[in-house]
């Protein structure tokens, strides 16, 4: 295990889940933070925010296991990922994929977002069956 190389830790915000990642998001850790993911996402959050601040080197491994994370969502708008700087938030720019991963540059900025999307989600009443 490459333990050593990135650490994850779990907060939640009124339900609202924020993984966040420190260390280096590549080949090598993926295993680790795949399971991070899996756990978080086992408590069936109403949104996940991916918090990659503390990430000093994101690979094309890490990318796609945020857009593998992101496609577990019905609603896509439920997750979004947190990002500065090259070495994160530069390469998903780069890869156009800012929209795609709703792209926020604060964890604040995400959880606004996600709050605002809770509040304006209105549940689409089910129709009454006809009665014969």
């Amino acid at each position: 295990m490459h333990d050593d190389l990135v650490s994850t830790s779990v907060t939640y915000h009124l339900g609202i889940a924020v993984l966040a990642i420190s260390g280096d998001f590549d080949i090598a850790t993926a295993p680790t933070i795949e399971h991070a993911i899996a756990e978080v996402l086992a408590e069936d959050p109403p949104s996940l925010i991916i918090d990659l601040l503390g990430v000093r080197f994101l690979a094309s491994t890490g990318v796609g296991i945020l857009l593998n994370t992101r496609d577990k969502f019905f609603d896509f708008d439920c997750f979004s990922v947190v990002a500065q700087g090259r070495m994160t938030r530069r390469i998903i720019q780069l890869l156009d994929l800012d929209r795609v991963l709703s792209l926020k540059e604060t964890v604040d900025e995400a959880l606004s977002a996600a709050r605002e999307r809770k509040a304006t989600a209105s549940p689409t009443p089910i129709p009454e069956a006809p009665t014969a």
